[in-house]
């Protein structure tokens, strides 16, 4: 993942995460932004730009520009449409597993099928195993998506060997600066410790909060390590740890908006 595609899922997470917490007033310019960073970094015809379209139209609606925001629709379909007839006849190729992905994270986000958005990861997962190998940070990235929804699906025990599996990836490709790698190590410890190995899971919430601290992340996403980790710290009865990482979390409340992802302070 070269600089261009970083930066373009930087600014499509930050989109996401402004949604999310109702910052509609600065969502138009990023979704442009946003939009600029796909076309610079995959072309014009690429699922980054039909998701980033898609951010667009919403953007748009939001402001109550109608006709700007289905004209990004449209745009945004034509182009999914474009995509899906290439697949058809490039069954094995890297953009087909590209829209694959695509169509799997948009179904995930959408509360679609489970089966069905498994067997769109895994259609993914086998291209970028034949084509790229299985040790390549690409297919980590695939498999920390795979990670995610079993997380997200509350199966914890099938989620943890994904994580280890992504992360070893990253590491042995020494590439541990790729976007999932932090969500690896944050998955890691959040279905550990769901499992009950709060002894286990202390190491990965230390990794996974110096990384956060590190890159700066959003300050929701500080948090959620923070309230997470000292939950984890309360039922090893590590009760001044427990009460420092809370302390830490509760100078974060001016910076972020917790009560919209339903986390709290205590």
């Amino acid at each position: 993942m070269d600089l261009r595609q970083k930066r373009w899922m930087n600014l499509h997470e930050r989109f996401a995460a402004g949604w999310l917490l109702q910052r509609r007033a600065e969502a138009p310019a990023l979704a442009e932004e946003e939009l600029q960073a796909a076309q610079e970094a995959y072309g014009p015809e690429h699922p980054a730009v039909v998701q980033s379209l898609y951010d667009l139209s919403m953007a748009r609606a939001a402001q109550q520009r109608g006709p700007e925001s289905d004209a990004a629709l449209a745009k945004a379909q034509a182009l999914l449409e474009t995509l899906e007839r290439r697949a058809a006849h490039e069954p094995d190729s890297c953009q087909t597993a590209e829209l694959a992905l695509f169509l799997a994270d948009r179904l995930a986000n959408l509360g679609g099928d489970d089966v069905e958005v498994q067997a769109r990861y895994q259609q993914a997962l086998s291209i970028r195993k034949r084509r790229l190998g299985p040790d390549h940070p690409e297919t980590a990235d695939v498999i920390a998506r795979l990670a995610e929804q079993e997380y997200l699906c509350a199966r914890f025990a099938q989620a943890v060997p994904l994580y280890r599996d992504a992360l070893a990836i990253y590491e042995k490709a020494g590439d541990p600066d790729r976007p999932y790698f932090s969500k690896c190590l944050e998955g890691l410890a959040l279905c550990l410790a769901e499992l009950g190995r709060d002894e286990e899971a202390a190491p990965w919430f230390e990794k996974a909060l110096e990384r956060a601290q590190r890159e700066d992340l959003e300050k929701q996403a500080l948090y959620s390590v923070l309230i997470s980790y000292a939950g984890s710290q309360e039922r090893l009865h590590h009760s001044s740890r427990a009460q420092a990482l809370r302390a830490r979390a509760r100078e974060l409340l001016p910076q972020t908006n917790p009560g919209a992802l339903g986390y709290r302070a205590s």
